[in-house]
């Protein structure tokens, strides 16, 4: 898990904001390249909706996507003085 976090953490720096599914693309990337198990799209919703809860990531827009699902966009919080550790 904390490798997940640490992923949403410098994605989002890079990024600005991003939405679950074109993280979750990058990141599953990123795990079959280095070798390890790919989270599920489910399981990675389930972290950002932590991260979230946790007050480290907000929701910063919606917009319509392309097959009419709704886009949830999300950001760094202000609070992330706490940052997301890696131990």
């Amino acid at each position: 898990m904390k490798r997940t976090a640490l992923f949403i953490k410098r994605y989002l720096e890079e990024k600005g904001e991003a939405y679950i599914h074109e993280m979750w693309k990058v990141f599953r990337s990123y795990c079959v390249e280095k070798g390890y198990p790919p989270p599920s799209r489910q399981s990675f919703g389930n972290y950002v909706y932590l991260l979230r809860k946790l007050g480290l990531i907000k929701l910063v827009r919606k917009e319509r996507g392309e097959k009419g699902t709704v886009r949830h966009y999300y950001s760094l919080s202000e609070r992330r003085a706490l940052e997301i550790e890696v131990t």
